[in-house]
């Protein structure tokens, strides 16, 4: 499994429309490698992080349901990554936990 330099993290808001932000989804970016989680409250449930083979990602969804409203939140969050459903791997969702660092307040 990916392994994520914690260092040099960024976390924001993913704008709804363009206008509003949506305080209940959120990214956080490994600014070294440019991986990201999605975070649909205060849980991570997919990421988009790099395979090791330069300019390759693979993005990874819980395999955990979740609500309603973050299935919604998953839904769109792939769709604004331009990722077909079939080409995203299922992970536990420990692997996921795994990817927040322990400084950072999600």
């Amino acid at each position: 499994m990916t392994h994520l330099d914690t260092t040099n993290t960024t976390i924001r808001n993913i704008p709804l429309n363009g206008k509003s932000m949506n305080p209940h989804m959120r990214e956080l970016t490994f600014l070294d490698s440019g991986a990201v989680i999605f975070i649909s409250y205060r849980t991570p449930v997919a990421a988009k992080v790099p395979t090791g083979r330069f300019g390759e990602w693979e993005y990874l969804r819980t395999q955990r349901n979740h609500s309603v409203t973050t299935s919604k939140h998953l839904n769109k969050w792939f769709s604004r990554n331009t990722c077909k459903a079939d080409v995203v791997k299922l992970v536990p969702q420990a692997v996921l936990d795994s990817f927040i660092p322990s400084n950072v307040s999600v």
